[in-house]
């Protein structure tokens, strides 16, 4: 099921730029791009000033009741998503902090953002539709108490599941950041979103080039 349907552009010197086209141009070039007097990177003027062009993109009521119902229909929490939750509680009872409670409104935010980081192909917190990562749990799901996020897209070394989610969760443990959230003792709650597969995310968590095989692009939300 397609989120958005189209493709983010950004008018910029004249032109529209797709996302990859304006990285291509802009990211690594002589060109700076200034915003109230201070240079700002390529990616983070796209996420910010495509945004203005999505707005009327973000879902309505109906449609994001429609997106629920798909996602349910579909089968909800996927194998891969319940394997990392439960690596997770694995590594909590590890460090000594309370178990996490596997949330169905939390896991399905999570989800959508994986897929719409899938769709829009960007990696970062601030979704170029709906701003700052809290929002898509606020304004879709209603959860008004997110905490903490993590990404991240990784080649695996197999396409089994349980692979697949230990070699994920390998990557959020390297992270001290997103270690920390994982082993937070003040959450209780979590949501995962995971796509399998993916194509053309450029480059893994750890900065090495991706192939075309077994690329998985994940999300944990906490609360």
């Amino acid at each position: 099921m397609s989120v958005l349907g189209s493709v983010p552009m950004l008018e910029f010197n004249g032109r529209q730029y797709t996302r990859e086209e304006f990285l291509q141009r802009y990211e690594n070039s002589n060109t700076n791009i200034y915003l109230n007097g201070s240079r700002i990177g390529a990616v983070q003027f796209f996420d910010r000033f495509a945004a203005v062009l999505l707005y009327e993109r973000r879902l309505n009521e109906e449609e994001i009741a429609l997106w629920i119902y798909a996602y349910e229909t579909n089968g909800g929490i996927s194998e891969i998503e319940l394997q990392l939750f439960y690596y997770t509680n694995i590594e909590r009872a590890r460090a000594g902090v309370p178990l996490l409670e596997l949330c169905p409104s939390i896991s399905m935010a999570a989800r959508f953002k994986v897929e719409e980081m899938a769709e829009l192909r960007y990696f970062t917190h601030e979704s170029p539709v709906y701003g700052r990562a809290c929002n898509i749990s606020r304004y879709l799901f209603g959860i008004d108490d997110f905490r903490s996020e993590n990404l991240v897209r990784r080649t695996t070394t197999s396409s089994r599941v349980e692979v697949q989610a230990y070699d994920l969760m390998q990557s959020w443990l390297a992270s001290p950041g997103h270690r920390a959230n994982m082993l937070n003792p003040g959450h209780r709650y979590i949501g995962i979103g995971i796509i399998e597969n993916v194509v053309n995310m450029d480059v893994n968590y750890d900065g090495s080039p991706t192939p075309n095989n077994y690329t998985a692009l994940g999300v944990q939300k906490f609360r």
